[in-house]
């Protein structure tokens, strides 16, 4: 059964009743996740996925700067007009696992910032 407000319906596979997973397609932006994803032919398992609501209107852009005092800098000047200059993404993983790093100096990147 569709349900325009949801942009899925889940239902249990014990009960067969429709169950709530998610918020209403208007009630959500970003959801932090868990998915698994093939690096060549390798499946990698990433707990720590950023999703955008894709499928309710969202877009996304990311900005990747060569410094963190450049990236902050540009952050602080950054306004609601200047979203304008860039184009933005619908793709549901446009901010995935690009805000970290697991390899050399591991933890938030501070090099760039996404919209």
């Amino acid at each position: 059964m569709k349900n325009p407000d949801y942009n899925f319906q889940f239902v249990s596979l014990f009960t067969g009743a429709v169950v709530t997973a998610e918020p209403a397609k208007a009630s959500w932006d970003l959801v932090w996740s868990w998915s698994v994803y093939f690096t060549a032919t390798i499946p990698y398992s990433f707990s720590d996925m950023v999703f955008i609501n894709n499928l309710g209107g969202v877009t996304a852009f990311e900005r990747v700067y060569a410094s963190a005092d450049i990236a902050a800098a540009a952050y602080a000047s950054f306004t609601r007009d200047s979203v304008a200059r860039y184009t933005a993404s619908s793709s549901r993983a446009v901010i995935g696992s690009n805000w970290r790093a697991t390899t050399g100096a591991t933890g938030v990147k501070k090099t760039g910032f996404t919209c």
